[in-house]
C-alpha cells in the first residue's frame, strides 16, 4: 500500500488516490525557482533600446500606456503622497538607491545621466528645462536643503572644490578653457543686448536679481579717498551710510549716502572713472538718481587728495544745499 502524495490517504498502486488529488497537486505546485537566488538571468539584462528591438518596443509600449493614463488623469504614481517616514517601501527603496549611489561614487563609477547633455542635444534635458523654467523651490524644500547643509557642516564636512580654480576641479586646463568658452557663448546668445527686464520677464524679478547680485558683490573695504570723506563727515557730525544699494535702472552700491539730506557722494578714482570726462555709466546713474530726487556730488580723486574739511564743508553747502558748522 502507498500513500497519496496530496492528501495522505492509502492507495493501492498509484501515487495519488484520485484524479482530483492529482489535479490539485498540479495546480498548487510550488514555482520551480522557489528558494533559489541568482539562478536565472533576466532576458533583457545588458540590453538597451538602442541595441535591441524587443527592448525598444517594450519601452515604447509601456510609455504609450503610461502617457495615455496621464492624459486621461488616471495615472497615479504608487508612491504619491508617501514618505520614508510613513511608508516602509519608500524607506527601503530610498536606502537602497542611496547605498548603491554611494558605492558608485566611492568607486568612481557614478556618472550623472545628463552628463555632457544639453537641451540642444537631448530631448529629455530640453523637456525638464522647459518644465522647470520660471519655477522656484518651495519654502519647505529650501528649509530642508538648508538643514541638510547645516548638518553636513556640523559633522565636519568641507566643500572639496571651495577655493579651487576650474582647471583644478576638472583636471585639465584645455577642458576648463572650453567650458568657459561655451558658457561665454551661451550667455552672449541669451543675454547680449538685453536689459534685465527682458532677460527675466518682469521688473520685479529683475530688481530681485540685481539686489542678490549686489549682496554677493557688496564691497567689504573702503578706498583711501572714501575713508577721507568719511572722516570729514564724522568731524562735521553728519550721519552717513557706506555702500548703500541704489534701486535705479543701472542699480549699484554708492560710495557714501547721507540719509538726512538725501545726498549721494561718489569718490571717483581718476583712472577707473576716466578723468576728466567721466564714464558713460556714471553719467547715466547720476541722471537716474537726480530724476527721483537725490542730490549727487561727484568728487575726483586728485581733488580729494588736496581737500581739507573746510573745503568739503563748502562743497556740501554749495552743491548739496545744506548749512553746516564745524564741531568744536
Amino acid at each position: 500500500m502507498n500513500k497519496c502524495l496530496k492528501c495522505g490517504k492509502e492507495t493501492k498502486n498509484n501515487i495519488y488516490c484520485s484524479h482530483l488529488c492529482q489535479l490539485k497537486s498540479i495546480i498548487h505546485k510550488s514555482p520551480w525557482n522557489k528558494g533559489l537566488k541568482n539562478s536565472q538571468v533576466a532576458w533583457h539584462k545588458g540590453l538597451t533600446k538602442e541595441t535591441d528591438e524587443r527592448v525598444r518596443k517594450l519601452g515604447e509600449s509601456i510609455s504609450k500606456g503610461q502617457k495615455k493614463k496621464v492624459e486621461n488623469g488616471t495615472f497615479v504614481a504608487w508612491n504619491k503622497g508617501l514618505t520614508k517616514d510613513t511608508d516602509e517601501r519608500v524607506k527601503v527603496s530610498g536606502e537602497s538607491i542611496s547605498r548603491t549611489k554611494k558605492e558608485q561614487v566611492s568607486n568612481g563609477k557614478y556618472v550623472n545621466w545628463n552628463k555632457n547633455l544639453t537641451k540642444d542635444t537631448n530631448p529629455s534635458v530640453k523637456k525638464i528645462s522647459e518644465h522647470n523654467l520660471g519655477k522656484h523651490s518651495s519654502e519647505h524644500k529650501k528649509q530642508a536643503l538648508k538643514k541638510h547643509w547645516v548638518e553636513l557642516k556640523s559633522n565636519g564636512w568641507n566643500n572639496p572644490i571651495k577655493g579651487k580654480k576650474l582647471e583644478e576641479i576638472v583636471g585639465s586646463k584645455e577642458i576648463a578653457e572650453e567650458m568657459k568658452k561655451n558658457i561665454g557663448e551661451k550667455n552672449k546668445k541669451n543675454y547680449s543686448g538685453k536689459s534685465y527686464e527682458e532677460r527675466f520677464g518682469s521688473k520685479e524679478k529683475a530688481d530681485k536679481v540685481k539686489y542678490k547680485q549686489y549682496l554677493s558683490r557688496k564691497p567689504n573695504f573702503h578706498t583711501s579717498i572714501e575713508r577721507k570723506i568719511q572722516s570729514f563727515c564724522k568731524i562735521l557730525g553728519i550721519a552717513f551710510v557706506t555702500h548703500e544699494y541704489m534701486r535705479i535702472l543701472h542699480a549699484y552700491a554708492c560710495d557714501i549716502y547721507l540719509p538726512d539730506n538725501n545726498i549721494v557722494i561718489e569718490c571717483d578714482g581718476d583712472y577707473w572713472h576716466n578723468y576728466p570726462f567721466g564714464s558713460e555709466v556714471d553719467k547715466l546713474r547720476t541722471k537716474e538718481l537726480e530724476d527721483i530726487g537725490y542730490k549727487v556730488i561727484r568728487l575726483w580723486e586728485r581733488d580729494i587728495r588736496k581737500m581739507d574739511v573746510e573745503q568739503f564743508k563748502k562743497i556740501l553747502e554749495s552743491r548739496g544745499g545744506i548749512t553746516l558748522s564745524l564741531t568744536p
